[in-house]
């Protein structure tokens, strides 16, 4: 885009340069799309051939939602800078990536948004990133670290299943551990 202000009439014109960019503008007040590009379309697997989405609520075309969108950002939206977030997108049934930026227009705040697909390994990546923070959720405890009472508790049934005759346990109560000064080391005397 250049630096002067652009009409809004010009935007499909831009848009339309940008054949490789999936491109839409929703009007951020009422939240009614304004332009969707024929990339955006086909990306978002959408039956439109015309324009007859424009004037639609942007929660019902492209979420099937009646009412708005409960992770919708457009208040953290500014015309400096782009916001980049992760949307799930139920006409495809996976996450796109959206980069979208505030543009005004005689009195219109639009939400120009670009969108990215991800490529089938970054999906991989990030599904075992996730898959790993879960098991660590479910089996960590958060103030120390350490495994939580769920986790020994699994690890004891394995011991059991598995019939393990000879283990080490180690039980320490650290209440109290303040109260012990560190020289050169520990003592409890």
């Amino acid at each position: 885009m250049s630096s002067k202000m652009m009409g809004f009439d010009e935007f499909p014109q831009i848009a339309r340069t940008e054949t490789a960019r999936a491109i839409y503008l929703i009007d951020v007040d009422t939240c009614e799309i304004v332009y969707m590009n024929k990339s955006a379309k086909d990306m978002l697997q959408l039956a439109y051939e015309d324009d007859s989405y424009c004037g639609k609520k942007c929660y019902t075309v492209l979420q099937g939602l009646n009412s708005k969108c409960r992770f919708c950002r457009n208040n953290l939206l500014t015309t400096e800078r782009m916001f980049v977030e992760e949307i799930y997108q139920p006409s495809v049934q996976r996450y796109l990536q959206v980069k979208s930026i505030l543009f005004n227009y005689m009195g219109r705040r639009l939400r120009f948004e670009i969108l990215y697909n991800f490529k089938e390994e970054e999906l991989e990546q990030q599904k075992k990133y996730l898959d790993q923070k879960l098991e660590q959720i479910r089996w960590v405890d958060n103030l120390t670290g350490l495994y939580n009472r769920e986790k020994y508790s699994s690890l004891l049934k394995d011991i059991e299943i598995k019939k393990i005759r000879h283990i080490g346990i180690v039980d320490m109560d650290i209440n109290g551990l303040r109260k012990y000064q560190c020289n050169q080391g520990l003592s409890f005397g």
